[in-house]
C-alpha cells in the first residue's frame, strides 16, 4: 500500500500513519509504502490536534492520498462572506455580539476540522 501526503497549504504539518502499532511520520510531499495484509488496520491523523481515521482498503496494493477537505474549507470561507455581508447590512452592531459570533464561528469550524479536516482518497493510476 502506498500513501501520499501532499499538503501544499499548511507548511510543516505532519501526517501520522499507524500500521500494526508502528507509527510512521510523513512530511508534506513524502510517500510511505507499507506491506499490508488483509485484515490489518491502517489509521492516519494529520497534525497533533485531529481525530484518528481508518483507511478502508480493499486491495493490499492500493494507493491513497491524504488531502485537506476542500468542501469544509470553502464552506468556512462562504460563511465568512455571509458574516461580512451581514455586518455591512446591519452597520451598527455591538462589539460584544460581534465577538460572540466570531468565537462561535471559529469553535464550530475547528470542531468540524478536528473530525473532517483531512481525508484519504484512493488514487487511480493508469
Amino acid at each position: 500500500m502506498k500513501i501520499y501526503f501532499n499538503n501544499n497549504n499548511q507548511g510543516k504539518i505532519k501526517a501520522f500513519i499507524t500500521h500494526n502499532g508502528e507509527l510512521h511520520e510523513l512530511e508534506p510531499g513524502q510517500t510511505l509504502e507499507l506491506k499490508v495484509k488483509r485484515g490489518e488496520q491502517v489509521t492516519y491523523k494529520v497534525g497533533r490536534l485531529s481525530a484518528e481515521h481508518t483507511i478502508d482498503y480493499q486491495a493490499t496494493d492500493a494507493e491513497f492520498e491524504i488531502t485537506q477537505n476542500r468542501v469544509l474549507l470553502y464552506a468556512y470561507l462562504a460563511a465568512l462572506v455571509v458574516i461580512l455581508v451581514g455586518l455591512w447590512y446591519l452597520k451598527n452592531i455591538s462589539n460584544t455580539i460581534l465577538t460572540i459570533v466570531v468565537i462561535v464561528g471559529l469553535v464550530i469550524f475547528e470542531g468540524f476540522n478536528y473530525f473532517n479536516g483531512y481525508q484519504a482518497h484512493p488514487v487511480h493510476r493508469g
